[in-house]
């Protein structure tokens, strides 16, 4: 790694990661004793890890619905805004973060690729667009990366569109914009995303809309409804005609160089969350991306960022020690501690946080992998106990990412998004897959066979789950449905109040986006 002084400190951090996680148990627990919640639960008699562990229960988003109109019931750190949860199935939960926790998030997820890639004078895309609050909310992405340019610790002049189009409180058609910025500049050296799902969201607007793209170029004009600063700006910094004609040749040419590596001759790498849970997205990407190395950024969410990746194409973390305190839970229900931890071993990440947060169960199960110092080296293996379940198969997400694996394989096809839901309109009840697909021998779609299809997917369903074939025999179960969709709807389904900010595959949908995806293609 390239000698960074913040990257230094967090190596240095790591080494002595157990001690940091009990340092941060006692500044948590002094520094709140005198809060509501610490007079509650006694925190200024807890002595240990031992006597949290007895004294605090373990807490879910239930026990922290009033936060938002009175954060200091929980915690007497400075609230800095409200963040909403980027996930769009089921209930959007709120969660205050404090300025104590952001200082501690520190600029290490940031700064890390370019500890490992170099290029911070290089030119960039970031996907996001970085919103300030509205309403006291905001994302947490948009929150970090605001307190990283009021800290003078983000250069926004690296990235192509600038402080104008990154940190902006409307843009209007993002998908465009961002492909706008993207193609004009042939010397970018990364792209960039929070999920690497809008990664492949670019490259699956590229493939369907360049010639709108090429034209609006040599025209100098937008084509889609933009706000006048915005349509100002792309007009400006429209690519030439040496650049335009380089572009006609090369979306117009059949090759089997990955289209990325012919658009941007300097890319050295892409960057965004992703891993086991979007390993479908992932494999549609790499039909754009070929062997350009993947970074995997960082384990986030609302309620604390605890890890960064440290290794290129592989999608591990290590446990970020300052910013929380960490326990740890087995398949059983046992709570451990940070020292007890087995390398093989499943847990469930329970964290204290600096934002009031209390032995909070994230869901998150995670692998250790191996350790860097003191610090777990981790995998996400998904979220706990998120299922499907109609007569008591429960398909989980591991098994879904399997069947689609083999499914893709045995109907020829390739799967660039999906997500499950449930019918109930029937009885018995079935499964729904919403599938956007790309037929390897490019049949047309009236040609597709959608009934052997869905026989198909029935059959490995059954195959991947026993449970799921015992129910399936006794009648509880219908045959799944297949719904093929058009090329993006199903992201678009996600846009909502998120729509400038950053999205991310879903794979279980709930009743209400089932609705809204049957209402595009009914059966």
């Amino acid at each position: 790694m390239q000698k960074n002084p913040r990257i230094q400190s967090f190596s240095e951090r790591v080494q002595k990661a157990r001690y940091q996680n009990k340092e941060n148990l006692r500044r948590i627990l002094c520094e709140n004793q005198n809060t509501n919640y610490g007079e509650t639960y006694g925190f200024a008699n807890i002595r240990n890890q031992e006597d949290y562990q007895r004294n605090v229960p373990l807490t879910q988003y239930d026990t922290y619905k009033e936060m938002r109109e009175n954060p200091k019931y929980f915690t007497c750190y400075e609230p800095r805004c409200i963040l909403t949860t980027s996930g769009t199935t089921g209930m959007q939960k709120e969660f205050v973060l404090t300025e104590e926790a952001l200082e501690r998030y520190s600029s290490y997820i940031y700064e890390m690729p370019y500890t490992l890639f170099g290029g911070e004078d290089r030119i960039h895309l970031h996907m996001s667009i970085f919103r300030p609050a509205t309403n006291g909310k905001t994302l947490l992405s948009s929150a970090y990366f605001m307190w990283l340019k009021e800290k003078k610790r983000f250069q926004s002049n690296m990235f192509v569109g600038g402080d104008e189009l990154l940190f902006s409180e409307t843009v209007g058609d993002i998908a465009y914009v961002k492909s706008w910025l993207a193609i004009s500049e042939p010397e970018i050296f990364s792209i960039q995303a929070i999920f690497l799902y809008d990664i492949l969201l670019l490259f699956g607007y590229l493939e369907e809309n360049w010639k709108l793209l090429l034209a609006d170029f040599k025209a100098g004009k937008c084509s889609v409804d933009l706000p006048k600063a915005v349509e100002e700006y792309l007009i400006l910094h429209r690519p030439d005609t040496v650049r335009i004609r380089e572009l006609e040749e090369i979306f117009e040419k059949k090759s089997d160089e990955p289209i990325a590596k012919r658009l941007w001759k300097n890319l050295r790498f892409i960057s965004g969350i992703g891993g086991k849970m979007y390993e479908v997205q992932e494999k549609a990407l790499k039909k754009y991306v070929g062997t350009i190395p993947i970074y995997y950024f960082a384990h986030a969410s609302s309620e604390c960022m605890m890890g960064v990746a440290l290794k290129i194409d592989i999608p591990e973390y290590v446990l970020l020690p300052d910013n929380a305190y960490y326990e740890f839970m087995e398949e059983n229900g046992k709570v451990v501690r940070l020292d007890e931890i087995k390398i093989g071993k499943q847990y469930e990440l329970i964290i204290t946080t600096f934002s009031g947060l209390y032995r909070y169960q994230t869901g998150d199960i995670i692998e250790v992998m191996g350790f860097y110092g003191e610090a777990p080296i981790y995998r996400v293996c998904g979220r706990k106990n998120n299922v499907l379940n109609i007569a008591g198969e429960k398909i989980g997400e591991s098994e879904i990412l399997a069947v689609m694996e083999r499914w893709s394989r045995k109907v020829s096809c390739e799967v660039k998004d999906f997500a499950v839901g449930i019918d109930s309109s029937c009885i018995p009840e079935r499964y729904l897959l919403f599938a956007e697909i790309e037929k390897q021998n490019q049949e047309q779609p009236d040609e597709i066979n959608i009934c052997k299809m869905e026989n198909d997917l029935d059959s490995i369903l059954e195959e991947v789950s026993p449970d799921y074939q015992d129910i399936r025999n006794l009648k509880m179960l219908k045959k799944p449905k297949i719904v093929l969709m058009k090329r993006g709807e199903i992201a678009e389904l996600f846009q909502g109040d998120n729509r400038f900010a950053h999205r991310k595959p879903k794979i279980f949908l709930d009743a209400e986006h089932t609705k809204k995806l049957l209402l595009k293609r009914k059966i």
